[in-house]
């Protein structure tokens, strides 16, 4: 039978267990070694970590090692840490949406305009100045955009962002 001891760290997922033996006269050796022979409350059998502890979740443990014992840890810690792994989550499809986004492409007048962040920002700041004509950069090349033009631009350009589909992964 292994056995595994609880160690603590403190980035997630704050508890750990390092095996530490593999049969009871290994373990036996290493209680002598490392704790005068005695018991340690830290130790747990393979069993007790596969069906009774812990549980993981939101990146951390729910155990905790308290007063050198395992316990359960306080629900606020784990409310708080589901928290920040689901803002951590959103933050990772608004990743995904960019990184999407960025790699398309919209289409005006038979060309094709890329929409990665710095295009868009050229297209925002001729949406937001008086009219007149730009160069603008195409997939294939240059597109003068003349100031009777933009917005019918301006619509396909938005079209293309509300329409767009953005399957997640997991």
């Amino acid at each position: 039978m292994s056995y595994y001891r609880a160690r603590t760290q403190v980035q997630l997922p704050y508890l750990l267990f390092d095996c530490i033996a593999d049969t009871d006269e290994d373990l036996q050796d290493w209680l002598d070694a490392n704790n005068a022979g005695a018991p340690d409350p830290l130790v747990i059998e393979i069993s007790d970590l596969v069906n009774e502890l812990p549980s993981y979740e939101f990146g951390i443990c729910h155990s905790k090692v308290f007063n050198n014992a395992i316990i359960a840890r306080d629900q606020v810690d784990i409310d708080a840490q589901q928290l920040v792994s689901e803002a951590a989550t959103e933050i990772k499809k608004n990743d995904e949406v960019e990184e999407k986004i960025a790699l398309n492409t919209f289409n005006y007048d038979s060309k094709e305009f890329p929409l990665g962040i710095s295009f868009r920002s050229i297209y925002e700041a001729i949406f937001n100045s008086p009219a007149a004509n730009h160069d603008l950069t195409t997939t294939t090349g240059t597109y003068t955009l003349l100031s009777a033009n933009i917005t019918a631009f301006k619509d396909a350009f938005y079209l293309k962002l509300l329409t767009f589909k953005v399957e997640f992964t997991a």
